[in-house]
C-alpha cells in the first residue's frame, strides 16, 4: 500500500526545469549537481539531517531514503529524478538491501504518488551485472529491477570504478600505487574499466537533456578498449609520479581469512569491515569491463579524460590537500611544471 502523501512543501517560484537528486552530498552526487546547474537546471537535493550545510543545490529537502514525506517533497513537480544515493560499505548484508533496494522502492512510491510523475535515472553500478557476487551487487540489481518494472520512463547507468579529486573510496588504492612495490588485491586475469567523475557527471546532464528515455542500460567508461589490467594501472601511476612501480598481486586465499574475521568488526569495534567475503569476490572477479554494445545509446557522449590524465589530476589533488604523501620525483615534476 502506498503511504499517504504529506501536505505540500512550498518552494520559491522558478521557471527552470527541476531535477531532483538523491545522494547529492556524495562524491559522485556533488559532481552531478554542479554539472546539472551548469546546464541551467534547477536542482533540488535530498540531504540527511545534520549533513553538509553547503550542497550546491538550489533547493534542499531534509530527509533520507527512509523518510517518505521527504521523498514526496523531493520529487514534487520535478521533471526528472537522478537517484544517486546508496551505500557501498555496510555493517551487515541486510543494510545494502535496506538502503539500496528498499530506498529505491520508497522513492518510486513517492514518484507514483505525485500529481505529475517524474522520469527516473538510476545511477546503479557495474556490480549489478554480477548480482551473485555480493550483497551489494545483489541490492543494486534488485534496485534496477524495481525501476524497470515501475512503468515510469527511465534509464539506468552502470558506472565502473569512478575516481577523481576528493574521492575517499579510491584514496587507499592511490596510496598503494605511490610505492615502488605496490601490493594489490587482485588477479593477473582481471580486467576492469574506469571513468573520471566529471565525465560521468557530464553524461548524466547530457541524458537529462534528452527528450525521452527508453529504458536503456548504459555502461559508460573512459573509452579504453578492453579496459585495464593491474599492470597497466601501475604503469600509468608510475608515469604520473615519476617512479617505477612494480605491482605485486596478492593471491585470493591470503585475504580469505581476514575477510571472514572482519565481519565481526562492527560488533566488536563499531566500525565498518575492511573487507568482506562479498567484496573479496568482487575484487577477484575477472571481468569488470564495460560492454561496448551498451554504449551506443549514450547520445553521442564520449569520455574526455583518459586514465593517464585523470590519475595525474587526482593524485595532484590528494597531495596538495594533504591526503597523500608524494615521492620526491613527483614534487620535482610539479615544481618544474611537468
Amino acid at each position: 500500500m502506498t503511504p499517504s502523501v504529506p501536505d505540500p512543501v512550498v518552494f520559491d517560484a522558478d521557471d527552470r526545469r527541476c531535477v531532483a537528486v538523491t545522494g547529492a552530498t556524495g562524491f559522485i552526487g556533488r559532481s552531478i549537481v554542479r554539472r546539472l546547474r551548469d546546464h541551467g537546471y534547477k536542482v533540488r537535493v535530498l540531504v540527511r539531517p545534520g549533513g553538509p550545510a553547503t550542497t550546491g543545490g538550489d533547493e534542499v529537502v531534509p530527509g533520507t531514503l527512509e523518510d517518505f514525506p521527504s521523498l514526496c517533497a523531493l520529487v514534487r513537480n520535478a521533471d526528472a529524478v537522478v537517484h544517486c544515493a546508496g551505500v557501498v560499505r555496510a555493517c551487515r548484508a541486510d543494510d545494502f538491501r535496506r538502503v539500496n533496494t528498499l530506498g529505491t522502492e520508497r522513492l518510486l512510491a513517492a514518484i507514483r504518488a505525485a500529481s505529475r510523475p517524474a522520469r527516473i535515472m538510476l545511477i546503479s553500478s557495474l556490480a549489478a551485472r554480477e548480482p551473485h557476487l555480493s550483497a551489494y551487487a545483489s541490492s543494486k540489481r534488485a534496485a534496477e529491477d524495481l525501476v524497470r518494472s515501475s512503468g515510469f520512463e527511465h534509464c539506468i547507468v552502470r558506472p565502473p570504478a569512478v575516481y577523481g579529486p576528493a574521492d575517499q573510496t579510491s584514496l587507499p588504492l592511490f596510496r598503494l600505487l605511490s610505492r615502488p612495490l605496490a601490493v594489490l588485491p587482485g588477479s593477473s586475469r582481471s580486467r576492469f574499466s574506469v571513468i573520471f567523475v566529471d565525465d560521468l557527471a557530464r553524461l548524466v546532464a547530457t541524458l537529462v537533456e534528452r527528450p525521452r528515455w527508453k529504458g536503456d542500460v548504459m555502461e559508460p567508461d573512459d573509452g579504453h578498449p578492453d579496459g585495464y589490467a593491474w599492470e597497466d594501472l601501475a604503469t600509468i601511476a608510475g608515469r604520473s609520479l615519476g617512479i617505477g612501480i612494480r605491482p605485486l598481486l596478492m593471491p585470493r586465499w591470503l585475504l580469505w581469512l581476514p575477510s571472514i574475521l572482519s565481519q565481526a568488526w562492527p560488533r566488536l569495534f563499531g566500525k565498518l569491515p575492511l573487507i568482506t567475503p562479498g567484496k573479496l569476490r568482487e575484487l577477484y572477479h575477472d571481468d569488470w569491463v564495460c560492454r561496448s554494445d551498451l554504449r551506443g545509446c549514450m547520445c553521442g557522449w564520449q569520455a574526455q579524460t583518459p586514465l593517464s590524465e585523470g590519475f595525474a589530476i587526482t593524485v595532484t589533488w590528494y597531495v596538495r590537500n594533504g591526503w597523500q604523501a608524494a615521492p620526491s620525483s613527483f614534487i620535482k615534476m610539479q615544481r618544474d611544471g611537468l
